[in-house]
């Protein structure tokens, strides 16, 4: 009888051990499955908080999380965001082998937005939403600054900047703003391949990227203009996008603010 309970309760603890091993591997495999956004807990935002997106949510990382890795940083209204912006993000996400691309959402209290901070980021999600682990958000106004020290001081590793062609050469005079950064990303207006486009020599950590030539005329300022026609339609806007607008009744004529 003595054995009998012995056997019973070594095959007891066996079974005890397998089940822990089972539900440890289980909850392993599903952190692994879970998307960057998932695995950053939900906090209220402000600001100066790094966070992904998702279609339902939004997901800090933590203003004591230090990222780890190669990151871009593309700056912008994105009132709306255009195919052009999609191109440029992309293009970076698969050229440059960033682990992700860092969209800044400018949000200053003295600038008029057509569409408040919201909604530019509800637009944001959904035309990235196919590469939505390889993006995260920054909200920049006038107590938070998008610049290098800022990225700098939550980033370990690699920092990329992207700035149009025209930006960069209001800045050009300007050096110290992108000197720190690893490599900037400079997206040209249309120019012969062969031509550089730039007056002065470019330095060694300067990259020239061409966004798709049907893009070549494609800025946030044309679609909200295409927008006020009776066909409330723009070719630079994903589907999504311009259902997005059309639900929301956003840039129509009757809501366009001065």
């Amino acid at each position: 009888m003595n054995q009998f309970l012995r056997y019973f309760f070594v095959i007891f603890c066996l079974c005890s051990s397998f089940k822990a091993l089972a539900e440890s591997i289980s909850s392993a495999s599903s952190a692994i499955h879970q998307s960057p956004s998932q695995l950053f807990p939900d906090s209220t935002l402000s600001s100066s908080d790094l966070f992904r997106g998702s279609k339902d949510s939004r997901n800090k990382c933590e203003n004591d999380t230090i990222l780890s890795g190669t990151y871009a940083i593309y700056w912008g209204c994105f009132d709306p965001p255009t195919l052009a912006h999609r191109d440029i993000i992309v293009q970076t996400i698969q050229k440059k082998g960033v682990d992700a691309v860092i969209v800044v959402i400018n949000s200053f209290k003295n600038k008029t937005y057509q569409a408040d901070i919201s909604n530019r980021i509800k637009m944001l999600e959904m035309l990235l939403q196919d590469n939505r682990e390889k993006v995260i958000y920054f909200i920049q106004d006038e107590d938070h600054k998008a610049d290098y020290k800022q990225m700098k001081s939550q980033i370990k590793g690699k920092l990329y900047a992207i700035v149009g062609q025209d930006s960069y050469e209001k800045w050009a005079q300007h050096e110290s703003d992108f000197s720190e950064y690893d490599e900037i990303i400079i997206i040209l207006r249309f120019v012969p391949s062969s031509i550089n486009p730039f007056t002065k020599p470019l330095a060694a950590n300067i990259s020239l990227m061409k966004i798709d030539q049907y893009l070549y005329d494609c800025s946030s300022a044309k679609v909200r203009t295409d927008l006020l026609t009776e066909e409330r339609s723009s070719a630079f806007l994903s589907l999504n996008t311009l259902d997005y607008i059309k639900e929301h009744h956003l840039y129509a004529a009757n809501h366009q603010k001065h």
